[in-house]
């Protein structure tokens, strides 16, 4: 049965950012056909993510990649202008627990 999602962390990543092997690690990890959804968490440690981004985005149209991370500095600074029109940025606030239990 072939995978349809994929998930990394940023520091497991960082295996794919680096060498010529990412789209077959990829192909391995997810389907031969690199169908479906790629999961990024705290993707603003990965180096070179704007180029691994463009790349995937470009060659595989069916490849859906959802990045995630907790530094917004870091994740603005890491979308270049490479990603125009391939990249949605979502800023998702911190979330407070303590308002949750004003009495």
């Amino acid at each position: 049965m072939r995978k349809k999602t994929l998930f990394f962390t940023g520091k497991e990543s960082v295996m794919i950012a680096r060498g010529s092997y990412k789209e077959r690690i990829l192909k391995i990890c997810l389907n031969a056909e690199l169908n479906g959804l790629l999961l990024l968490d705290e993707f603003q440690f990965i180096q070179g993510i704007s180029t691994m981004l463009k790349l995937l985005t470009d060659k595989f149209g069916n490849l859906r990649i959802l990045c995630s991370g907790s530094s917004s500095l870091d994740i603005l600074q890491n979308i270049e202008e490479s990603l125009m029109g391939r990249v949605r940025v979502i800023e998702v606030l911190s979330l407070s627990l303590g308002l949750s239990f004003v009495d």
